[in-house]
């Protein structure tokens, strides 16, 4: 048969990769499809022909797997919690077992891969979520998430089931006093509208609700701020917001410009970690692990792995506000943090300062441009951007020697492109912990420790 974009085929799914996408046969071709799962027999389009691989898009599903469950939300089809038509169980089978093949694959046979960390109810887990103000495909004016595999399309939304009972009645609020009240979405075609983005913050320990609005230089700064006030006024639960203004020009870097409107500049957070509670600031910009359950568990296989007694200097890098090493603070001898993010060191200060921490230093600075005067690492701890680390710094992080090192990372890929590198220095891996803080999606955190070829322990 001659094969070329258009086409369509019918296939049946049997696995799904490490992308999310199910994966089927065709002649001699694996096909990636988006939108279905193991068992389905599915019409779809060719799109993209390479050798030995075909990227497809889905036309219809014939034949529904056996392993798909109704799902709760009407959205699940189109993004935010596409696993959902699949049981929470069977999710973190497909997971465990991609982390299982991928790190199998790295040539690190003698590493203990351990069973994945679910969560025991995996619904209203998520402390941060971004609305996107859009056009839909009939090009009506909606606020909600962008449809799955489309650049522009929205799809307004009215249901969520991962982050607050609370947010379809937020989102509708916001509707009504943006685009109900003739304010129109920013349009990345021609730069022309007002309204780009709604994020939401939300303290699950706290309780506290700050709120970003987003908007283009077109949009009357007087308005977005009676906005923002009148939502302080009509939703109690809403502690902080915050208004950004984003600038774009032709030739010029986007400029954003946040400016506090209205309640407190930051909420708070509180973690429990080897039996202490630690509480955190959060700003508008600040990272903070999106789920805040999971985010215990990881911080808590961290410190099982680190076996800290009160003797060791431990190096926190990529720290960003000093979650990971504030936690570790207690049983170690000092923790060193950097990071490039200024802001994230202000904020590491001051959660040392609210947790009367004192065996801490944090600086902001580039590692290798910023001289560190501090002893040698007994540990090496980081939780690096989704990207990874790249061989200069795998060259910088072994030079220093430790005893041991703990990678937490949130792209399985990257991590274990990563690994080869450390393999080159004489690392190796010795456990991996798979947790799984994205319920619903193909997403997962893993947390790796690393030893030396010499070291004994």
């Amino acid at each position: 048969m001659n094969i070329k974009k258009g086409t369509e085929i019918e296939i049946l799914i049997q696995h799904l990769n490490i992308n999310g996408k199910g994966i089927g046969k065709y002649e001699d071709y694996n096909v990636a499809v988006n939108r279905c799962f193991p068992g389905d027999k599915v019409i779809c389009v060719i799109k993209k022909i390479k050798r030995n691989y075909i990227e497809a898009e889905l036309v219809k599903v014939v034949e529904e797997s056996g392993l798909r469950v109704p799902a709760r939300s009407k959205h699940a089809q189109y993004s935010g919690s596409p696993w959902e038509v699949l049981s929470y169980d069977y999710q973190l089978e497909v997971k465990q077992k991609e982390v299982e093949r991928i790190i199998g694959n790295t040539g690190n046979d003698n590493t203990q891969i351990l069973d994945i960390i679910g969560m025991d109810d995996p619904w209203y887990y998520r402390n941060k979520m971004q609305f996107s103000f859009g056009y839909d495909e009939n090009m009506s004016p909606v606020l909600g998430f962008h449809v799955s595999g489309r650049r522009y399309d929205i799809y307004d939304l009215e249901e969520d089931f991962l982050c607050e009972e609370w947010i379809p009645e937020f989102v509708n609020y916001f509707r009504q006093r943006t685009l109900k009240a003739g304010f129109t979405p920013y349009r990345f075609k021609n730069g022309e509208g007002q309204l780009r983005e709604l994020t939401v913050r939300v303290g699950k320990r706290t309780n506290q609700v700050m709120v970003i609005l987003s908007v283009s230089e077109q949009m009357p700064t007087e308005e977005a701020n009676k906005i923002l006030e009148q939502a302080m006024h009509d939703l109690p639960y809403i502690n902080s917001v915050w208004l950004e203004v984003v600038t774009v020009q032709a030739g010029r870097r986007t400029e954003k410009i946040l400016t506090h409107i209205a309640g407190d500049k930051d909420i708070q957070e509180k973690l429990i970690t080897n039996n202490q509670e630690m509480t955190y600031q959060i700003g508008p910009n600040t990272f903070f692990q999106p789920n805040t359950h999971q985010a215990e568990v990881i911080y808590q296989k961290v410190a099982d792995l680190a076996h800290l007694d009160g003797t060791q200097t431990v190096y926190d890098l990529f720290c960003g506000t000093g979650t990971i090493g504030l936690s570790l603070a207690s049983n170690s001898k000092h923790v060193y943090g950097i990071d490039l993010v200024e802001e994230s060191i202000e904020k590491a200060h001051h959660n040392q300062e609210i947790n009367k921490i004192q065996n801490a230093t944090y600086i902001a600075g580039d590692i290798f441009k910023t001289k560190l005067d501090w002893p040698n690492p007994d540990l090496v701890v980081f939780d690096p951007p989704r990207a990874g680390l790249n061989p200069k710094l795998i060259e910088y992080i072994t030079s220093l020697a430790p005893k041991q090192i703990i990678y937490v990372s949130c792209n399985l890929k990257s991590f274990a492109h990563d690994l080869e590198a450390f393999k080159e220095h004489g690392w190796s891996l010795k456990s991996i912990q798979p947790v799984d803080q994205f319920p619903h999606t193909r997403h997962l955190e893993v947390v790796g420790e690393l030893t030396y070829a010499d070291n004994t322990c």
